[in-house]
């Protein structure tokens, strides 16, 4: 069975060949239209704003941005390598998971010795810490000892030196007191003597004064 159908052009009826549509002839005007249409909707590439209306359709490898044809040729990009932005995604596109294999495996064996040597250090300075902090201790608890002892030498002769003061001038001290005390006993009983009526009350107490004034 054979369909009619018309010609878009002359719309004539004519009959569907055997093999089908791609026997027919191909429609140069619908299918200009057609991709005009297709080109029409598909997204433009967007404007570089250095060089007006010119399409950022190249991609800086060196800049790693779009660039359009007179960045590469005369502006800023001049000389610097370039690629087609999807052939860089397509290229780059395993690059993410390379690196995160090369971490997992290299860097992750490099950072497990890295802290395993950190720790090592660690212990080995905190015990030399540790030793130093016994030294220390030592040495001062010696240096305590010592310094007690002299301490209590030296203390021991200020006891000495002070009983010696005390045995030196406490004597003295006293014999002076007593003095003190015999003249202000002579200096009463010339007041007293002084006030004496009886002449012979007043002759004697004159010798005995003279007595022990002398």
């Amino acid at each position: 069975l054979r369909l009619p159908i018309k010609c878009p052009n002359c719309r004539s009826v004519v009959e569907l060949p055997p093999t089908g549509v791609d026997a027919l002839p191909t429609n140069v005007s619908l299918r200009a239209i057609i991709e005009k249409y297709q080109m029409d909707n598909e997204p433009r590439p967007p404007s570089c704003q250095e060089h007006h209306r010119h399409p950022l359709n190249m991609y800086c490898i060196q800049d790693r941005q779009l660039i359009c044809g007179l960045c590469l040729t005369v502006g800023q990009h001049q000389g610097h390598p370039i690629d087609d932005l999807q052939a860089a995604f397509i290229r780059e596109k395993q690059t993410p998971s390379l690196l995160l294999a090369r971490l997992s495996e290299q860097r992750w064996a490099q950072v497990c010795e890295l802290a395993e040597q950190l720790d090592q250090d660690k212990a080995r300075c905190e015990a030399l810490v540790r030793q130093d902090r016994q030294e220390v201790d030592q040495f001062f608890h010696l240096l305590e000892g010592i310094l007690a002892r002299k301490k209590h030498a030296y203390l021991e002769a200020l006891d000495k030196a002070a009983a010696e003061v005390s045995l030196a001038y406490d004597p003295l001290i006293h014999r002076v007191k007593e003095l003190q005390e015999e003249q202000l006993d002579l200096v009463s009983l010339g007041s007293s003597v002084e006030d004496e009526d009886s002449p012979l009350v007043f002759l004697e107490q004159v010798h005995s004064f003279r007595e022990r004034g002398d």
